[in-house]
């Protein structure tokens, strides 16, 4: 994980360095004006930061290994280059997860699909990334849940919006992705027994209807906590706990 892309973040630190070399001119100017402010765009906006061994997630980008932690579909998401950890806010995205910010090595850019993903930094060419760590459960019940689109038909016993179509897409490496009928969300999933957990839950933010923000926040809500997983007659999808439940069916 500490090895992680060596190569790629090398390349782009020698390219930001021989743009941004001064001359013998400029560093005779800089001595004389010890008061001057900082170049905003070489400031690096890298933090003292560090991942969980538990909760890492890991990329094989270009043959280099990245190592990312979800944490929290509000904190940003946290993605180790060369040693280097940086945390990057969610961005915009049509589907999956992105995360862009400024840092010391240019813009950098992860768009995360669930088993694959993109990476781009600063002005390089973006990188196709796929998941290492596949952990794909042992439990029967995985096989009916992956290979398709689950479409939410009911949530609480509460019936959904028709327009809105929140959607479970679940990967046979433990990954879930899909869409909450407003944002794109991706997170993980495990299986224990005849239960289901959901974790590291993250989401785009844009802005939507208040009915359709309301459904969203119902939804994240009902799979924050272990479920029962089980498919009645019709092959539906049910999950359900304390106080809450879920229906889906298969597009």
């Amino acid at each position: 994980m500490k090895a992680a892309l060596t190569t790629i973040s090398a390349l782009a630190l020698v390219g930001a360095l021989q743009a941004c070399s001064p001359t013998k001119t400029d560093m005779s100017d800089q001595a004389k004006n010890e008061t001057s402010e900082p170049n905003p765009a070489t400031t690096p906006t890298t933090r003292p930061l560090s991942l969980s061994d538990d909760n890492a997630v890991l990329y094989d980008c270009a043959g280099s290994e990245v190592a990312t932690e979800y944490r929290n579909a509000e904190d940003d998401i946290l993605v180790e280059l060369d040693g280097v950890v940086y945390a990057l806010p969610p961005a915009i995205s049509a589907s999956g997860a992105r995360y862009e910010g400024a840092t010391d090595l240019g813009t950098l850019e992860f768009w995360d699909n669930g088993q694959e993903a993109l990476l781009t930094i600063g002005e390089g060419e973006t990188i196709n990334c796929t998941r290492l760590d596949s952990t794909t459960t042992g439990n029967d019940m995985s096989t009916e849940l992956t290979g398709k689109t689950w479409l939410v038909e009911d949530l609480n016993t509460a019936g959904v919006i028709d327009i809105a179509q929140t959607t479970l897409i679940f990967s046979p490496d433990g990954r879930i992705s899909g869409s909450t009928g407003c944002n794109q969300y991706t997170g993980s999933y495990d299986i224990e027994g005849d239960d289901i957990i959901f974790s590291q839950i993250a989401t785009t933010r844009k802005a939507c209807p208040e009915a359709l923000m309301k459904q969203e926040q119902t939804f994240l809500t009902v799979i924050e906590t272990p479920l029962r997983l089980e498919f009645n007659e019709n092959g539906a999808l049910l999950l359900s706990g304390p106080d809450r439940s879920l229906r889906a069916l298969p597009l």
